[in-house]
């Protein structure tokens, strides 16, 4: 019996390690992320929107959280701009104005970049933004609104058949 009672409280003592341990890795993770951010999103569905204010340097951070950043109605700055991207098991996605020359550029973790802006090294009239990301086990989209209506008009044509297939069969 004091033999059972010694397992069951080493057990115990070790569970109590292991969760001390895991409260403690969550803790250095929030910590990391916070740090040098302007903006902390954990586990939320968050939009921040530049609309007609003048884009500076930005540091946005995401745990668990889908994120959208949307620069397409904002002002660019004279000077190259950088957004700064770190995100853990999150979904972001950066709307920018077409006429911006973007190069993103960063470290992944198994994570997946989508960037759909073309970075043009000779266009320097065009307003410079560098994405820096960091990313682990996380979505990056960088694509402008644009894209998205072209998207969107070539998915509805689809949703039109769809709907008169149904019509004849209800016929």
């Amino acid at each position: 019996m004091a033999k059972r009672k010694k397992i069951v409280q080493a057990a115990l003592i070790a569970g109590g390690v292991a969760a001390g341990v895991a409260v403690g890795y969550c803790a250095y993770t929030v910590a990391k992320l916070k740090e040098d951010s302007d903006f902390f999103f954990m586990m939320s569905s968050e939009e921040l929107d530049f609309e007609s204010e003048i884009f500076e340097d930005t540091c946005a951070a995401a745990l668990m959280s889908s994120l959208v950043v949307d620069l397409s109605n904002a002002k660019p700055s004279p000077q190259p701009m950088n957004l700064c991207i770190k995100a853990k098991m999150s979904q972001v996605d950066v709307i920018l104005p077409e006429n911006w020359n973007v190069k993103a550029q960063g470290v992944n973790f198994n994570s997946v970049v989508e960037n759909d802006i073309v970075f043009d090294r000779e266009d320097f009239e065009a307003p410079l933004l560098f994405i820096n990301y960091q990313l682990d086990k996380s979505v990056l989209s960088v694509h402008s609104p644009f894209e998205l209506i072209e998207l969107a008009e070539e998915e509805e044509p689809a949703a039109e058949v769809d709907a008169e297939v149904v019509e004849q069969e209800e016929e």
